[in-house]
This record gives C-alpha cells, structure tokens and sequence, in this order.
C-alpha cells in the first residue's frame, strides 16, 4: 500500500513526462 505522497510524486512526475514530451513535440515541429 503506498502513501499519499508516493502516489502524488509518481502522479507529478507522470504529468511532467507528458508535459516534456509535448513540449519536446512543439519544438520539434517547429
């Protein structure tokens, strides 16, 4: 069973992966 911090900081860095990858695919269309 994981604690609420453990699923917030894996929550985080799920989003900020999705977000790098987004911005990675802006720029690179660019």
């Amino acid at each position: 069973m994981t604690t609420t911090g453990e699923q917030r900081q894996a929550l985080s860095l799920a989003l900020f992966a999705v977000d790098s990858h987004a911005v990675h695919d802006t720029l690179c269309r660019r």
